[in-house]
């Protein structure tokens, strides 16, 4: 044989499997810069699916052609949905292209509809409707029929193990570009559902200069009269000199504000006692209608003060739920729905054609006299509800003996 390929009667099982090529090519050696890994193939992939790229794929056994694109999973399918898989092939625009040669369309035909059988021969799922039970399947088994149909197809090498963004993987992820500034993972810190991925981290510089936070309270002891009117913010002097809580200039300076408070009150005292005695009075009739007006809402409500709130929430929701079902219900009753009927019809002349492809072998792209005969045919049978068996059971002798005894 070519190439030195040979082996003794001991060893043919092994050179048939292993060693034996139909069709042996001349190896090329590989260039040195090139390299073959899962990164390099996980950054194709990346770049095809941010450019939106798309691939016609085309099968010249089977006479079919379609279009294959790169989908990514969001954030809400990886995260509550639990969907690993970073991304999926979405195969649409179904095409039959069969060749113009006799002997080979047949050939493409055959083997086209070999493939439908070996996917719609499962039990039926929802026997009186097979159009939706030849979707289900050919859903279950991402296979193309169809013009109208597209199939999300995952890719099953690529799957989130290490949140939405992280080093570990060692190649882009569809969530890369969402973040500005890649956050590495904490050391001693678990990676949970990628969130830490989204917030960076943020330190402080090493070469920024701060200082401590202002304390208005002294690490000593205060007399009990300073507590209540020590200020918040920082003292100052007239001169502008800073006052450090706790030092001698401060308790001079809280001496001389406790003494002006005191002073103040004493001459006022009459007048805030007035003040307050009708603030008083003001508020306990205001709290008074307040309560009166709750009592009269609750009794509206059929209900006591405790539950008025979460009866006034029920009532608020019911209401709200019972006006968008009315006007919803007055849209879908008044509005005609032509897109949905399109998309129907639609559906079902394809499905019409492709049951007839698929019984009679007829092609359901072509548009000659010859295929157009040959469906009205078909469809003439299929308009026969009643069978030979059913006519004959119907002119049995058993059953008109029946009805005579009867």
């Amino acid at each position: 044989m070519s190439k030195h390929r040979r082996a003794c009667v001991m060893h043919q099982r092994n050179f048939f499997s292993e060693k034996l090529f139909h069709k042996p090519k001349a190896s090329v050696p590989k260039p040195d810069d090139i390299v073959n890994s899962k990164a390099v193939h996980a950054n194709l992939i990346y770049d095809r699916w941010k450019s939106r790229t798309k691939k016609s794929v085309f099968s010249n056994r089977l006479g079919i052609s379609y279009q294959e694109a790169i989908h990514a999973r969001d954030v809400q399918s990886v995260l509550e949905y639990g969907n690993k898989h970073m991304y999926r092939k979405r195969l649409t625009g179904f095409q039959l292209k069969q060749s113009n040669y006799l002997k080979v369309k047949e050939k493409q035909e055959i083997r086209f509809l070999r493939a439908c059988r070996r996917v719609f021969k499962t039990k039926d799922q929802n026997i009186p409707d097979p159009n939706r039970h030849r979707l289900r399947t050919a859903q279950r088994y991402h296979f193309l029929f169809l013009k109208s149909q597209y199939i999300n197809k995952p890719v099953k090498h690529l799957k989130y193990n290490h949140g939405l963004v992280s080093e570990n993987y060692g190649f882009s992820t569809p969530h890369y570009y969402k973040t500005t500034t890649r956050a590495d993972s904490r050391a001693g810190r678990p990676t949970i559902r990628g969130y830490n991925h989204f917030i960076p981290e943020i330190s402080p510089a090493r070469d920024q200069h701060w200082v401590r936070e202002y304390n208005p309270y002294p690490d000593m002891f205060i007399p009990y009269k300073y507590r209540d009117i020590i200020p918040k913010d920082p003292l100052y002097t007239n001169t502008g000199d800073y006052i450090e809580p706790g030092s001698r200039s401060w308790f001079s300076y809280m001496c001389d504000l406790h003494r002006r408070i005191s002073s103040a009150t004493t001459s006022q005292e009459r007048k805030y006692l007035l003040q307050s005695e009708q603030e008083r009075e003001r508020n306990r009739r205001e709290l008074l209608q307040k309560e009166q007006a709750i009592k009269s809402e609750a009794r509206y409500y059929g209900t006591s003060v405790h539950t008025l709130s979460r009866r006034k929430h029920a009532s608020k929701m019911l209401t709200g739920k019972t006006r968008h079902f009315h006007e919803r219900m007055n849209y879908l009753t008044t509005t005609p729905l032509k897109g949905t009927d399109v998309k129907h019809a639609e559906l079902a002349a394809e499905m019409e054609s492709f049951e007839l492809y698929y019984n009679s072998g007829v092609n359901f792209n072509e548009t000659s006299k010859q295929a157009n005969r040959k469906l009205r045919k078909e469809s003439e049978k299929m308009k026969e509800i009643t069978s030979d068996d059913t006519k004959r059971i119907g002119t049995s002798p058993y059953e008109t003996q029946y009805r005579v005894g009867c």
